[in-house]
């Protein structure tokens, strides 16, 4: 035992000890640290020494937590050297460090070349590892050390960085104009082009053969929207008229509705018109043409009352190119693509 003893004692003496080694009790802090001897009856010539220590174990502390540290590693692994000379992990055990690199998911800390330890963050319900980007680099974090976390021990994340959520995933099948004449990464072109089941099995899935499919069945056909516009499907809508009953990705021609135009010229009212009728007669019973002397009667036609005249319109002038073969609404081309 007394070898054991002192054994124990060497130990103590020749490891460095820190500010965590202090006891809350004040009693048990005679000899909690070995560079300190505050132990009853102590040599004269120890108090300074120990007093020094004191102001160097809180000046460590105080460096620490200042957040001037710089953090080495990589992504995965954060590594820190601590001013105070930490030998193992305690509850409490505190670190402000300056980020050198963004992390990556599942990061962990190792402080003194000790064992890593998970880096978690708080949760709905409970604490949870980092997902990546928590720390960026430049900014100063805090992580506290809990036994508790992690079935075996772990560091807790005070201040991580805020991470937008990630927007919802586009669907297969959503389909969208875009400007550019290029299909961006992740969708098709909507041109009517066959692709191949097994290369783009989720958008089979969204669609099937709605818009067709090779003979061997090995292929689909994509939706083919060059020139044409959308309109919404009826579903179980039933007072559609003639859309009711469309199928789902089905084609129409373009359809004026049965129409026609009247009109009415303006009205007269109640008229009738004038007009000469000339008369002759013969001079003193000459039958010569010299011998006739013609006379003009004025008359009247007889009156067809109030009334309008029917007309049919005309096609009309083709004004700034508005006229032509199709009816269409003013429109802009764009490039429809759909989501693989």
């Amino acid at each position: 035992m007394l070898v054991s003893g002192c054994f124990s004692l060497f130990l103590r003496r020749n490891l460095m000890s820190s500010i965590y080694d202090w006891s809350l009790q004040a009693a048990d802090n005679a000899n909690a640290d070995n560079s300190i001897n505050w132990a009853e009856g102590q040599p004269p010539s120890t108090v300074n020494n120990s007093a020094r220590t004191m102001m160097q174990r809180l000046r460590e502390f105080l460096a620490d937590i200042g957040g001037n540290i710089a953090a080495g590693g990589t992504a995965a692994l954060v590594t820190i050297t601590s001013n105070s000379p930490v030998r193992s992990y305690s509850g409490g055990l505190i670190i402000r460090f300056r980020a050198t690199l963004a992390n990556s998911a599942g990061a962990a800390l190792s402080l003194n070349n000790l064992t890593a330890k998970p880096i978690l963050k708080a949760g709905l319900n409970a604490a949870v590892p980092l997902e990546g980007g928590e720390m960026q680099p430049g900014g100063v974090y805090e992580c506290v050390y809990n036994a508790a976390l992690a079935a075996g021990g772990a560091w807790f994340l005070l201040s991580p960085a805020f991470i937008p959520p990630a927007p919802p995933p586009v669907p297969a099948g959503f389909v969208a104009p875009f400007c550019g004449a290029v299909a961006p990464t992740g969708w098709l072109k909507c041109n009517g082009r066959f692709i191949a089941r097994a290369d783009y099995a989720d958008l089979y899935q969204a669609i099937g053969d709605r818009f067709g499919r090779d003979d061997k069945g090995l292929a689909f056909r994509l939706p083919d929207l060059r020139g044409e516009f959308i309109r919404g499907w009826v579903d179980d809508r039933t007072d559609m008229g003639m859309q009711n009953g469309r199928t789902l990705g089905a084609w129409e021609r373009a359809m004026l509705e049965t129409h026609r135009h009247g009109g009415a010229t303006d009205w007269g009212g109640g008229h009738s018109h004038q007009y000469f009728l000339p008369t002759f007669t013969r001079a003193n019973g000459g039958n010569s043409v010299d011998s006739r002397t013609r006379n003009n009667s004025a008359e009247m036609t007889m009156g067809d009352g109030a009334h309008a005249h029917s007309f049919v319109t005309d096609w009309g002038l083709n004004d700034n190119n508005r006229l032509g073969g199709e009816t269409r609404p003013q429109n802009v081309a764009l490039l429809y693509c759909i989501k693989y």
